[in-house]
């Protein structure tokens, strides 16, 4: 830890008993957060959060929902995008005003076609078939579908039984449902968000990936806090969010064990775990691994009559 991180962490620390006060918020926004806070994961926290304030501004300039209505069109979405910036961004000469209205409005506007997108498509058999062959396992977690799953999915007769297994992944829960190990079309895109369901952004996954994913995009669509969760062997225990499983999974795709491990999520199923054992598995914590790196290994899989439904 260097010196400029350490004295970082202590002010936040510090601000943190006046967090409902402004001065306090306001004293800790004028610091400039050091790279290393967020750890070798740092580049997925800021590409996300910067992802998130474009979005909240270019939708606070002008609320998308009565364009999706069809109650206004585009002139009124630039008047109002163009009143807006006039007093956030008064001080622009008028004609780079103007230019910034425009461009801005053209990107609401296709945001705003994107959600108006008909409804959602339903894979066909030869569509599905297609698809299996491309994705054996599930895109997200690399989980390997059952005879079954693969039956129930292309509408295939089939003697092998549906069944969850005896033990679960604590950190995830996956299994504990039957739905959870269901083959599902995935877009890579939410439907909701304007995914197209053109082939191009859709994949299998798993039940639990699908259904943990839904329309998130951003690793702060969770809460920002673990849950707790009672192992039967470790007692209370903090395990993370779903969605961060899935959002780490869906960006790696591969064992980040230094050693260089081979095993991706075309070959071999994956799961999280904390880079430092002892510390608490958030977003800058969090490491994706094999089996057979895994710190966890030992005590990952429960019974599960452990984990709730």
């Amino acid at each position: 830890m260097d010196r400029a991180l350490g004295d970082f962490i202590q002010q936040a620390f510090e601000v943190d008993a006046a967090v409902w006060d402004e001065d306090g918020v306001r004293d800790i926004a004028a610091k400039v957060a050091p790279a290393s806070l967020g750890g070798l994961t740092n580049w997925l926290l800021r590409g996300d959060i910067n992802h998130l304030w474009a979005r909240w501004f270019l939708e606070g300039l002008a609320d998308p929902l009565p364009y999706l209505e069809g109650t206004q069109q585009y002139a009124h979405l630039y008047k109002r995008v163009s009143d807006a910036l006039a007093s956030d961004a008064g001080l622009l000469p008028a004609d780079e005003r103007t230019q910034l209205a425009s461009r801005l409005t053209k990107l609401l506007w296709r945001k705003i076609g994107r959600l108006e997108v008909g409804r959602r498509v339903v894979a066909d058999r030869e569509t599905r078939l297609f698809l299996w062959e491309l994705y054996p396992r599930c895109w997200v977690c690399g989980a390997e579908f059952s005879d079954w799953a693969r039956a129930a999915f292309l509408g295939e007769e089939s003697d092998a039984e549906p069944r969850t297994p005896p033990f679960v992944d604590f950190y995830t829960s996956r299994g504990v449902k039957l739905l959870d190990l269901r083959i599902e079309v995935e877009h890579v895109v939410a439907h909701s968000s304007g995914g197209s369901s053109l082939l191009h952004n859709l994949r299998l996954a798993c039940g639990w990936c699908n259904r943990v994913k839904s329309n998130r995009a951003l690793i702060y669509d969770a809460e920002g806090a673990p849950r707790v969760r009672k192992h039967p062997t470790l007692g209370p225990v903090s395990v993370p969010q779903p969605f961060w499983v899935v959002r780490f999974l869906a960006m790696r795709g591969r064992c980040e064990d230094p050693s260089g491990c081979a095993a991706r999520t075309s070959s071999d199923e994956l799961t999280v775990a904390p880079r430092n054992i002892h510390g608490a598995p958030n977003p800058a914590n969090l490491i994706v691994v094999c089996r057979e790196h895994d710190p966890l290994r030992d005590v990952r899989l429960v019974a599960s009559k452990f984990i709730p439904r």
